[in-house]
């Protein structure tokens, strides 16, 4: 296709889903991206710069369109959103839809005639897990839709950027490690001040802006207070590795903390479009987990 300003170049994005498993060809996600089959000539290309794995079946792909006469700054403009930003939405998407362990090591975008235009990642496939440990199936679709178009407006909001990149690093790590990740999300999504009783806020905020209930904030409180210990003795060497096993029900609690912040960071992503973040969270708390209510007046 040609234009006024020359020939059209179609830039297509490849960024294979390791461990991840479809039965389905193709699924359209929406601003234009997709998870597709992997081609045999992607496969071929991919090959080429060492991104390609026999067990890698689909990747996020996604197109934008230039000519050879485009000025740095029409170049620059049609480049975003970026293709690292595209990849880290989908996969983002994908992790906060359901459990489950997927990773990009490689984006690759090829022009038309197999030339790559942008690439990142590591040429290193043996970081590739062989096992399939994120199923998608026909079940997911609608869900997974739905979540897409009431969160992916967040996912380029800079205030939950960092919860939500160190969320999907958890997600893509064995137990022990992620509990690290996924505190270091929680803690950027409540925390905002620095001081004592992290711990006791942190649980306490998660609690009240994740439930109604006393028993279920009880409930929410615990597992985040003891997700916040554990780490605490993981990283100064009181458990884990070369010391001390972890503690019984460790892995219990990882996971049900990785589903809290599952949680935390889909509202959160609704949240920010029409609100402020973070919210002031005692006028939260004694608004009794109520957005928008009038603030407790001061003591006077």
């Amino acid at each position: 296709m040609d234009t006024d300003s020359g020939p059209v170049v179609a830039c297509t994005m490849c960024a294979p889903l390791a461990n991840f498993s479809y039965e389905g060809d193709s699924l359209s996600i929406g601003n234009g991206y997709s998870i597709d089959r992997i081609t045999d000539t992607e496969r071929d290309r991919l090959a080429t710069w060492g991104a390609s794995s026999d067990e890698t079946t689909h990747a996020i792909h996604s197109t934008r369109y230039m000519t050879a006469d485009m000025t740095s700054d029409e170049w620059e403009a049609v480049r975003h959103p970026h293709p690292g930003w595209v990849k880290r939405a989908v996969t983002t998407a994908l992790h906060l839809h359901k459990t489950g362990c997927l990773t990009v090591p490689w984006v690759i975008e090829f022009a038309e005639d197999g030339r790559p235009t942008f690439m990142m990642g590591t040429p290193v496939i043996d970081v590739w897990r062989s096992a399939i440990d994120y199923s998608f199936t026909a079940d997911d679709i609608e869900p997974f839709a739905r979540l897409w178009r009431e969160c992916s407006p967040g996912f380029a909001d800079d205030r939950l950027s960092l919860s939500l990149y160190r969320f999907a690093k958890g997600c893509e790590t064995a137990a022990a490690d992620s509990l690290i990740d996924l505190m270091i999300a929680a803690e950027a999504l409540f925390l905002k001040e620095s001081g004592f009783e992290l711990n006791y806020r942190m649980a306490l905020r998660m609690a009240f802006f994740l439930e109604d209930t006393p028993r279920e904030r009880m409930t929410v409180f615990e597992t985040a207070k003891n997700a916040y210990n554990l780490r605490s003795k993981m990283v100064h060497g009181q458990v884990g590795a070369g010391r001390k096993r972890s503690p019984r029900g460790a892995v219990t609690t990882i996971k049900a903390f990785e589903h809290l912040m599952r949680r935390a960071l889909r509202r959160a992503s609704t949240h920010v479009q029409n609100e402020s973040w973070p919210p002031e969270w005692e006028d939260f708390i004694f608004s009794d987990g109520h957005f928008g209510a009038t603030p407790v007046p001061e003591k006077r």
